[in-house]
């Protein structure tokens, strides 16, 4: 929700779960959906090149959340809250985790796969 807020998309990048019971979370770590940088893997033939462009910003934003085995409240060990670039709302549209069928479109695949027509 903050960063919906303020106009970016974060991801979860890490979860460690309780080793006997799966269902306690002990450490989340959210991250800029573009952060990273793009390691392309490169040929020494340079006919089998071509020209690429990368969404990755290395954007530094990060937040982690850690709840303790005997703890009873989650506590936010690292915040992070720079950006190396512009935050644009549009792009929260365009985010992978964000992109859904339409529900007509939905209705179609339903209706070929079930009743197939």
């Amino acid at each position: 929700m903050f960063a919906k807020h303020n106009g970016f998309v974060a991801i979860k990048f890490r979860k460690d779960l309780n080793i006997i019971d799966k269902t306690i979370t002990h450490r989340h770590v959210y991250q800029y959906w573009k952060t990273g940088i793009n390691n392309p893997k490169k040929v020494e033939d340079i006919t089998l090149h071509h020209e690429s462009s990368s969404i990755k910003t290395n954007c530094p934003w990060q937040a982690n959340f850690y709840f303790g085995k005997c703890a009873a409240d989650i506590h936010l060990t690292k915040f992070n809250n720079s950006h190396n670039h512009q935050c644009d709302p549009v792009s929260i549209e365009l985010a992978p985790k964000n992109l859904r069928f339409l529900q007509l479109i939905l209705d179609k695949i339903e209706h070929y796969t079930i009743k197939g027509n």
